[in-house]
């Protein structure tokens, strides 16, 4: 279907394409038909060729004429300058669901799992006590003789901590000999989304990769980039929220999306403390 120029009816746009040379990049290619008499005149109206980059027009038979009008894409004067400017910069928060270990749920906090000098390592007695429990289970089941035996944490294991401790730890005995041994949590991640031209200067940051970053490095690192409403709210939530928890740096990476454009991604990973080991996992803070 034609398309009339704006205001007249002497000459209809009949056609327009897209193309790419080396020499000239993008352009865009009108072509324009009608009498003679208006072409000969539009071919010399700004109105039609004002700021064209190549301009034919021929007579047809008929007294009729075709006008065709060539304009350069406005990128094609910057396509070799480098920008360190990205189109859009987005910091999001993504939920999403993990199963963990019931003894690393914090009601069972108070059951110290760490193995030295002094502490009882309640954790591991228990989740062993369970283990021989039902080894020995196993054992008499496949022997062919019948099993009744209740199980009795005092019997692989002897508790003399508070009252407390020892209602803990028969809970979780509870929760493991029931083959409840996960439960799902939600955790967050905070991911950095930047979409940048194909001349952007921008690159991926290795910086602190693979370290537990607290949380008001990860706010210093969000202010330091171009601020907006949105991502001051983003950090008065991290501030208020997520205060006394730490963000592990995942490594980075970049996608190529259509139109000649990149996406570089960062994401930090949300973990309570001593979730991770700081051994394996330094802290920055």
């Amino acid at each position: 279907m034609s398309l009339h120029f704006k205001g007249t009816t002497a000459l209809t746009v009949e056609n327009v394409r897209r193309q790419w040379s080396e020499a000239n990049g993008w352009e865009s290619v009108y072509t324009y038909k009608g009498p003679w008499s208006a072409i000969d005149a539009a071919a010399l109206n700004t109105a039609y060729v004002g700021n064209a980059s190549r301009i034919d027009v021929r007579q047809e038979p008929g007294d009729y004429g075709v006008l065709e009008v060539a304009f350069a894409s406005i990128d094609n004067t910057t396509a070799s300058t480098t920008t360190a400017d990205a189109d859009t910069d987005n910091w999001t928060f993504q939920p999403y669901k993990v199963q963990r270990n019931v003894w690393e749920h914090d009601y069972f906090d108070d059951l110290d799992a760490k193995v030295a000098n002094g502490t009882t390592a309640i954790k591991q007695r228990v989740i062993t006590a369970v283990d021989a429990y039902k080894a020995k289970a196993q054992a008499n089941m496949e022997a062919g003789s019948v099993f009744n035996d209740s199980f009795d944490i005092d019997a692989y294991t002897t508790l003399t901590n508070p009252s407390t401790q020892r209602t803990k730890a028969i809970d979780l005995a509870q929760f493991l000999l029931f083959n409840k041994e996960t439960y799902e949590a939600s955790k967050y991640s905070l991911r950095n989304s930047l979409i940048v031209p194909a001349n952007s200067s921008l690159f991926l940051s290795h910086y602190r990769t693979g370290y537990q970053w607290t949380t008001n490095r990860l706010v210093d690192l969000i202010l330091t980039q171009k601020t907006d409403v949105t991502k001051y709210a983003i950090c008065g939530d991290l501030l208020a929220t997520f205060q006394g928890t730490y963000w592990l740096k995942e490594a980075p990476s970049i996608n190529e999306l259509n139109g000649g454009k990149f996406e570089i991604v960062q994401e930090f990973t949300n973990y309570i403390s001593g979730e991770l080991s700081y051994l394996l996992y330094p802290y920055h803070s």
